[in-house]
């Protein structure tokens, strides 16, 4: 079982300021500590378990920004093994549809956010996948779709890897297939 702690308080260095380049640092500690634990866990997990799929609680750019060498170490193992890796994003603060669509219509003056936008939008197991052109984070190796799997008014925002991406072609259940559409 892997365990850290982090604690302000513990850290005196550290202590609360009101300069915001050190509140910044003290974030940025947070950030790495957390991202570095959550991404030892899932190594090991392979280790233990040898699973079919692991699931992130956030987006795995995070990983890559904050626990970079061992982020690089998860994803090429993943890759290695078969493993599908996927971050799960449950409040989508992105705006890559309404960005789409001021793009493709200049009369649009006001970007709303994909999850104003998909409120209520989806039916249950229905997905959309966001084309490689205005994925971002395709550079970095991880593809985006928003897809309903709860019976609710909301969607999640879901984020893989590109040998997550073959593997559910492959496997994918309910008809469900995550790839690029021309």
């Amino acid at each position: 079982m892997l365990a850290d702690i982090y604690s302000p308080p513990l850290y005196p260095e550290q202590e609360e300021s009101p300069l915001e380049g050190e509140e910044r640092i003290i974030e940025d500690k947070k950030n790495i500590k957390l991202s570095t634990i959550e991404v030892e866990s899932a190594l090991e997990s392979i280790n233990k378990f040898k699973p079919y799929a692991i699931l992130m609680d956030g987006g795995l750019i995070r990983y890559n920004i904050y626990a970079h060498d061992k982020w690089i170490e998860l994803k090429e193992r993943c890759e290695k093994e078969g493993i599908i890796l996927v971050g799960v994003i449950k409040d989508i603060k992105t705006s890559i549809i309404g960005d789409t669509m001021k793009d493709l219509n200049p009369n649009i003056e006001e970007c709303f956010y994909d999850r104003e936008l998909l409120f209520g939008q989806l039916d249950y197991g229905e997905i959309i996948l966001i084309r490689d052109e205005v994925n971002k984070k395709r550079a970095k190796g991880i593809f985006i779709c928003i897809f309903k799997i709860i019976f609710s008014s909301n969607s999640n925002r879901y984020g893989y890897n590109r040998k997550s991406k073959r593997i559910f072609r492959r496997n994918g259940k309910a008809s469900i297939y995550i790839d690029s559409r021309k």
